[in-house]
C-alpha cells in the first residue's frame, strides 16, 4: 500500500488515460505489473497508485520520483520507455502533468489501498486566483482532515487536479464550483493496485521484457 504524508513533497505526476471501453483495469494492471518488475528499481522512484474508472473507460496513475534529475536520468534508459510505448499504443492521454505543485490535506496524509474508491476532478484551465481560491477551500473543508484530498497542479498553474477519498458536501462543492467553474473532467474511480518504493533487499535490475496482448 502506497502511503503519502502531507510532510512529503516529491516530483509527483498524474496521468489520465482514455482507454477503450472495460480495458482501464486492464491497463491499470499491467502498468502496475511493468512498475512492480521493472520501474520501482530504478534510483529516485518513491511510489505510484493505479486507479481505473468505475465506467471501465479511464485509467489514472499518481507516481512519485525523488525530484526531477531523478525522473530525467531514468527516461533516458530505454527500459523505462518499453512499458510506456505499449500502453499508448492502447489508449489515449487524456491530461499528463508532473510537477513538485502538490499537497495531500488530512491528518494521516492519504494512502491508496487496493479496491478503495476515489472521487477524481480535473480543473483545466484556471487562473492564479481560481488555483489559490482552490488551495484555501480544500485546507477548509472539514470532511479533508479525515478523508484525505491530494491536489496536484502542473508547475505554471494552469490547470490542476483534485483526487478525494470522500465527497464534498454540497456547500463545499458549491464554494469550489463557484471560485473554479464546473471541471473539465470528473469520475469516480477504484485502486487497482499501488506500488511503494522497494526496500534495500528488494531492489535488483530490472530484466524484462513486456507485452500486452490486444486479446
Amino acid at each position: 500500500m502506497l502511503t503519502v504524508r502531507g510532510s512529503e513533497q516529491f516530483f509527483a505526476g498524474v496521468v489520465l488515460l482514455d482507454c477503450a471501453p472495460l480495458q482501464a483495469e486492464c491497463i491499470s494492471l499491467f502498468a502496475a505489473s511493468s512498475t512492480e518488475n521493472r520501474l520501482k528499481h530504478f534510483e529516485g522512484y518513491r511510489g505510484a497508485a493505479f486507479l481505473a474508472s468505475v465506467c471501465g473507460r479511464f485509467a489514472l496513475e499518481f507516481v512519485l520520483w525523488e525530484n526531477a534529475a531523478a525522473l530525467a536520468t531514468v527516461q533516458r534508459n530505454p527500459l523505462f520507455s518499453e512499458h510506456i510505448k505499449i500502453v499508448e499504443h492502447h489508449v489515449k492521454t487524456h491530461y499528463v502533468a508532473f510537477s513538485t505543485r502538490h499537497e495531500i490535506c488530512g491528518r494521516s496524509g492519504i494512502s491508496f489501498t487496493r479496491g478503495e474508491r476515489f472521487l477524481c476532478a480535473l480543473y483545466t484551465p484556471c487562473t492564479p486566483a481560481s488555483l489559490a481560491g482552490a488551495r484555501e477551500q480544500i485546507r477548509s473543508m472539514a470532511e479533508v482532515e479525515t478523508a484525505g484530498v491530494l491536489f496536484h497542479s502542473t508547475e505554471n498553474g494552469a490547470s490542476f487536479v483534485l483526487l478525494s477519498k470522500g465527497a464534498f458536501d454540497a456547500p463545499a462543492a458549491a464554494a469550489l464550483s463557484a471560485t473554479c467553474g464546473e471541471p473539465a473532467f470528473k469520475g469516480a474511480f477504484m485502486v487497482v493496485e499501488s506500488i511503494p518504493a522497494p526496500s534495500d533487499a528488494e531492489r535488483f535490475p530490472p530484466p524484462y521484457r513486456l507485452a500486452l496482448s490486444a486479446a
